[in-house]
């Protein structure tokens, strides 16, 4: 079985959350740690990765093999998938063809490295990297991700604590530092290279950072980027004061507010969703630990209704006079799945026969690099509008129906110019 690791203090894969919330490291030490499916799954992949990488043979000799993973207490079986055999035989690839054209390089998985070394805090500051290359003037440090959040290779303080702990145990002689991130579903590998000079500079950036973590009343600073993975989200006051009143301020009167308060409020969703699922997960780990939370209770949760033995259901059916195809229709690929079938090279054949629809309209900050769906102006009510100052008027005097493009209530309009309604 695959255990579940220890955690440092300062555990360099939490590093995004501690950096900018230097309080949730006296949280988080009062909480249970938790797993979930997702995550078990990557413990899974990182573990037939490592086989892989040392030895072991293709990925695909692991599929069907079961893998326990999680403390006695918590320990589950994940099955190794097709799916997550082709996850990791990519990861592997790039691994394997970075040593190939970097003869004398020297490869280790699944490295503990004490990163607080470099900050003078060796027993508080480490973690585990999947892949640490040494070669003659390079070091690399490789993390598997098999999840679909994208994660950046640049300004990563997780994988530049590693870089700086790696550089700091082999004595800074390396001219050069790589940091690779191997995310199948993301993409391809993404890698930033960075000097010496610029590693250090991180080694003076950080350390404040660090230290700010020690003191007793370390301050509770709600972000996005720190409340998303944290473990004590659930019961962060911090967080859930700044939820409550947001949401109490706001969501009474949400119809009336101006467009400058209604922007705001979105570009707090994020957190208030974070606060409010966190405070639901918390109360369902109590209540599994045996707690009470008052007025709420576990119950399993809906599930739609399966075949016990899909074969007989087939049999079943067959006898009832259906076809095959009926009840159970085959199923084109989808490109995706199709591009991993054929491999890299063969996916680009089918490129000219692969299109990818339009999204459903959602909202996005302004500087999302995609385009906008709806135009910079258009027919828009009095009410819609918000100030009540505003009036809609034709090019010239001839009207014509024209709808409010969100209200849709009909407005005035110029049927000869054929142009939105101008607003006065």
């Amino acid at each position: 079985m695959i255990e579940a690791r220890a955690h440092a203090r300062l555990s360099p894969n939490a590093a995004a959350r501690w950096m900018s919330c230097p309080g949730s490291v006296r949280m988080c030490e009062s909480v249970v740690d938790s797993s979930s499916d997702y995550a078990d799954r990557g413990t899974a992949c990182h573990a037939v990765l490592e086989r892989v990488l040392n030895g072991g043979g293709p990925a695909t000799l692991f599929v069907g093999e079961k893998i326990a993973v999680g403390e006695d207490g918590r320990a589950t079986e994940i099955e190794i998938t097709a799916e997550m055999a082709g996850w990791v035989d990519e990861a592997a690839s790039w691994v394997r063809n970075y040593l190939e054209e970097h003869p004398g390089s020297h490869l280790r998985t699944e490295e503990r490295i004490i990163v607080g070394r470099a900050f003078g805090e060796p027993d508080d500051l480490w973690g585990t990297a999947d892949v640490v290359i040494a070669g003659p003037d390079e070091l690399v440090v490789a993390d598997a991700k098999f999840g679909y959040v994208e994660v950046a290779a640049v300004d990563n303080p997780q994988l530049i604590l590693y870089v700086i702990g790696g550089a700091a145990e082999y004595g800074w002689i390396h001219e050069r530092y790589r940091i690779a991130v191997l995310q199948p579903q993301a993409g391809e590998p993404k890698v930033h290279a960075l000097s010496r000079a610029e590693l250090q500079d991180y080694v003076r950036r950080y350390a404040p950072k660090i230290a700010a973590t020690h003191v007793p009343d370390a301050p509770l600073i709600p972000s996005d980027k720190a409340c998303r993975w944290c473990e004590a989200a659930g019961v962060c006051p911090e967080l859930q004061k700044r939820a409550l009143v947001l949401a109490q301020r706001e969501f009474a009167s949400v119809e009336t507010l101006p467009p400058e308060q209604l922007a705001a409020l979105i570009q707090h969703a994020d957190r208030i969703r974070a606060g409010l699922k966190a405070a639901e997960l918390h109360a369902l780990k109590l209540i599994q630990l045996g707690g009470r939370v008052l007025g709420f209770k576990i119950v399993a949760g809906d599930k739609h209704r399966v075949w016990k033995d899909e074969g007989k259901a087939v049999r079943q059916l067959r006898g009832l006079g259906y076809d095959k195809d009926d009840i159970a229709p085959r199923k084109l690929l989808t490109p995706a799945q199709a591009e991993k079938l054929v491999g890299r090279a063969a996916a680009r054949l089918l490129a000219p026969i692969i299109e990818k629809p339009k999204g459903d309209a959602t909202l996005a900050p302004e500087g999302d690099p995609r385009p906008s769906l709806a135009p910079d102006f258009g027919p828009v009510c009095d009410a819609c509008r918000g100030s009540g100052q505003e009036r809609i008027r034709g090019l010239n005097n001839d009207e014509v129906v024209i709808p409010c493009s969100v209200c849709q209530k009909i407005l005035p309009g110029n049927a000869a110019a054929g142009k939105p309604t101008d607003l006065l």
